[in-house]
């Protein structure tokens, strides 16, 4: 069972935040007067050991305010890009919104979650936009070896894969290996993560398993009094036709004897 909440290709970043560099550029605080002992101390000191105190502390501020310039850098690149990404999108240039999505996804400074989200976007061009099974379900495979304990995220790649209409190549393969994960990492607790599982194993024609996980989903989803009645009802609704496959098999199965 599929849930759009990802997608967030159309989500501008334009107001970089420039907090980390004011930080960077504050002078301390002045603390509060030493007893005079230790002012005594302070005096006591060669001029020298002041003198490299002084240069260690002007150093290590310094070397915070490169850091902050830094990863300032990096915020305004990677807003840059994904500006250029909505732009394609916004026109359907695919082939300029993955170019521009591959640039993000090359830059080896920018923060896993950012690295993740563009992969991700680009999974979703792939599969929804250019229908492209085999490149997108690489991707996903990529992105499960990153993202391998977020449930949600397994069990929208193998959803993407399984109900993608006109998707070529589909890895069924691939679908089933996300949803097991995916339901792995819930323990077997979610009904829409059980739902795709027997939706994986039905589309590879295991008829058996797929009614099994999905009686489980159906159980799940109907105990959880936030699941709409009208999704219960479809779960409960896909059941009966795996259950009908199943039955059809089997009959097959007796027949060729």
């Amino acid at each position: 069972m599929g849930k759009r909440y990802w997608l967030i290709l159309l989500i501008s970043m334009f107001a970089v935040s420039f907090a980390c560099v004011r930080a960077a550029d504050d002078p301390p605080k002045p603390e509060a007067d030493a007893p005079q002992a230790e002012g005594k101390a302070e005096e006591s000191k060669p001029e020298e050991t002041k003198k490299d105190e002084a240069k260690k502390a002007a150093a290590k501020k310094q070397d915070a305010l490169q850091r902050a310039m830094q990863k300032l850098a990096v915020e305004r690149r990677l807003a840059q890009r994904r500006n250029a990404v909505e732009r394609a999108v916004l026109k359907e240039d695919w082939d300029k919104a993955l170019a521009g999505l591959d640039q993000i996804i090359d830059d080896k400074e920018i923060e896993k979650d950012d690295l993740i989200q563009a992969m991700f976007d680009k999974f979703i061009v792939l599969a929804e936009e250019k229908r492209d099974g085999a490149k997108a379900c690489r991707v996903a495979k990529k992105l499960a070896e990153l993202a391998k304990d977020n449930s949600n995220m397994l069990n929208e790649l193998s959803w993407t894969i399984l109900d993608t209409e006109n998707l070529k190549n589909r890895d069924l393969d691939a679908a089933l290996a996300l949803a097991e994960l995916a339901n792995q990492a819930t323990q077997g607790q979610s009904g829409e993560i059980l739902d795709t599982l027997a939706r994986a194993y039905y589309e590879k024609d295991d008829f058996d398993r797929a009614v099994e996980v999905q009686t489980q989903a159906v159980k799940k989803l109907g105990a959880d009094v936030e699941t709409a009645d009208d999704v219960q009802q479809e779960v409960r609704a896909t059941l009966e036709k795996y259950k009908a496959r199943q039955a059809e098999k089997r009959k097959a199965g007796q027949a060729r004897k």
